[in-house]
């Protein structure tokens, strides 16, 4: 339970709109309007790749999600289209966490599934 504790807390860290949030700086609504990481195939995602951090990097997991600061995770950001946003909107399918885990594994150089076709 700890280390779930810990390693959300480090994904927080490392995306600052989360820290306005919680600050009261910027409101959820408007940052679920103009973002994606706040959606529910990001944080699934963000899940899947936190099991994959900790067990390829036990030790170094945290450093790897300073990564994350380099993801423009504005909704307007066009890597998104066909991955994520389908038709206008953000797709919650399993093939859409599948695409978003994949993506955030590049981001933080980690293997991804596709990787050896």
């Amino acid at each position: 339970m700890q280390l779930a504790v810990s390693y959300w807390n480090a994904v927080s860290n490392f995306i600052p709109d989360w820290q306005l949030v919680l600050h009261k700086q910027l409101a959820a609504g408007e940052m679920r309007r103009d973002c994606v990481h706040c959606h529910t195939v990001v944080l699934e995602s963000l899940g899947e790749v936190g099991a994959v951090l900790l067990s390829v990097f036990p030790e170094s997991w945290e450093e790897r999600l300073r990564l994350l600061l380099q993801v423009d995770w504005s909704i307007s950001n066009p890597d998104w289209e066909g991955g994520i946003l389908l038709k206008g909107g953000i797709s919650r399918s399993r093939a859409s966490v599948s695409w978003m885990t994949d993506y955030l594994k590049k981001q933080l150089g980690l293997e991804t599934a596709d990787a050896g076709r």
